[in-house]
Parts: C-alpha cells; structure tokens; sequence
C-alpha cells in the first residue's frame, strides 16, 4: 500500500520502512531494497534495518541511533558505519570483516564475542 501511495513519481514524497523485509526469504530481500534504493533517486526513503550486511549492501547513507536516543554515526555509509560506531550504538564490541574481493569494504560487521564464540566451538 505504501509503495502504491508514491503515485506516479512526480512529485517527490517519502518512505519511511521499519524493518521491511524481516520476514522474507534471500530473493525476496534483494528485490525489495533493489527497489527501495531504485525509488530513492526519486523520493526521500528512508529504511530502518538492523541486518547489517544489507545495510552494507543497499544503504548510501545511514543514521546510527545509540543509547537514550542520541546519535553515534550519520553520513555515507562506509564512513559512518565502524566497529567504534557500531559498539556505541549497540553497547558490544564489533569488528570488521573485509570483503575478500575488495578488501577496502567490509562484508559484514560481527561482535568480537561471537568470533571468540566460533573460534572456540570449532576447534
């Protein structure tokens, strides 16, 4: 219903989405914020996801909400996605881990607890 509430794409409008695509398979997932992301070269949209390889993935800007609602991270996605604003936002420590075809951007973002957690359960 929202999506049909754009009309025609004239007049610019905004979509807010909270947690959009949270009970959708893998496919499903890229077609919606494929879309997300193509309607947002003409509307303001704005998506509340916590499944943070897709924010990796589709986001071009993000705002990183930490405690008692203040802001810990705003701006092009790299940049304002860190493991130090990650931690601030979510109170665990995170690290990052890079993309083995380009190492410069991360694939994902994991607490340092769970890699311990990994490492440990695997050997």
């Amino acid at each position: 219903r929202a999506l049909a509430q754009l009309g025609d794409g004239e007049t610019p409008k905004c979509l807010l989405a909270d947690e959009p695509v949270s009970a959708m398979d893998p496919a499903h997932v890229q077609r919606a914020l494929g879309l997300l992301r193509h309607l947002s070269t003409r509307h303001v949209v704005g998506v509340v996801l916590h499944d943070l390889p897709l924010v990796l993935q589709f986001a071009t800007r993000v705002v990183g909400p930490g405690p008692h609602g203040r802001l810990v991270s705003g701006g092009p996605t790299l940049e304002a996605m860190t493991p130090a604003t990650l931690e601030a936002a979510f109170g665990i420590p995170f690290r990052a881990i890079p993309d083995p075809q380009a190492p410069t951007r991360p694939v994902t973002f994991v607490s340092r607890d769970t890699l311990g957690t990994w490492a440990s359960s695997s050997s």
